[in-house]
């Protein structure tokens, strides 16, 4: 195992992301409850208009899967970032990453330009033009499966590459010695993120799951988080990003290479 360089400053913008990335998330959903009665007694003044016991948090926008999942996966990363060979590039990683995402959402929300790939996540699920009402399991699979492609098949190639350039690690390890920590190493952190995702849609989403149906979350986890795609395919299209990256930084390498 390679040498742990000091990477504080990274880890702390990665804390500073994940802050941002909670805020996001929550931006998408509400603690929303039934008004009671108004209450008329013998003398008005004293009327009061109150909520039922309890709120029942209530999703506001499907975008919020995505964010959601984005959220949890960025927590794990950073909570484990010391199981990394290399944390201090994968914490350096991290708010580039996430910013190309924020990036093109605020684009989004302020009717700027998006790539096709994020406009299609960004307008939702839609039927004949229409956004259907969100909540629904299409919804939070359309989500996840629309964010996905385009944050790792859009996004990810040019973030590893600019995160590599900017690392200011001395020395700084080859790019191709960082694979592991993208692949092999980050794969358990992703499953405990997608299991953190499924007590999260039992909680909001559109059907709860027993504590007695575990076998049933197995097997229908892979397709609600992953949208429909399988972890497999997905870590195919990192893959293709990954040596996209590498084959620019070896066209121009970074300073120190």
């Amino acid at each position: 195992m390679p040498p742990v360089l000091d990477y504080r400053l990274e880890l702390g913008e990665a804390k500073r992301t994940l802050s941002l990335s909670s805020r996001v998330a929550s931006s998408f959903v509400a603690q929303l409850g039934a008004l009671a009665p108004i209450i008329i007694p013998p003398i008005p003044l004293q009327a009061t208009i109150g909520r039922r016991p309890g709120f029942q948090a209530t999703i506001l926008d499907d975008k919020y899967w995505f964010a959601k999942l984005y959220e949890l996966i960025t927590y794990y990363e950073v909570r484990d970032c010391e199981k990394f060979d290399n944390p201090g590039f994968v914490m350096n990683f991290v708010p580039i990453f996430y910013g190309l995402y924020h990036g093109a959402l605020q684009n989004y929300q302020n009717g700027g330009k998006v790539s096709p790939l994020w406009r299609t996540h960004m307008d939702g699920l839609q039927e004949k033009g229409e956004p259907v009402e969100p909540g629904t399991m299409e919804g939070a699979k359309f989500s996840i499966r629309t964010g996905v492609t385009a944050h790792v098949q859009g996004d990810m190639s040019l973030a590893l590459e600019t995160a590599y350039r900017t690392w200011k690690a001395d020395p700084k390890p080859p790019f191709e010695s960082l694979r592991n920590d993208f692949f092999d190493r980050n794969r358990p952190i992703f499953n405990t993120a997608k299991a953190a995702f499924f007590l999260d849609l039992n909680d909001k989403g559109p059907f709860p799951f027993r504590a007695d149906v575990g076998q049933f979350i197995i097997a229908q986890g892979e397709p609600i988080a992953g949208g429909g795609l399988s972890v497999d395919e997905v870590y195919l299209w990192r893959a293709a990003a990954w040596n996209q990256a590498a084959a620019r930084l070896r066209l121009k390498p970074a300073v120190g290479q």
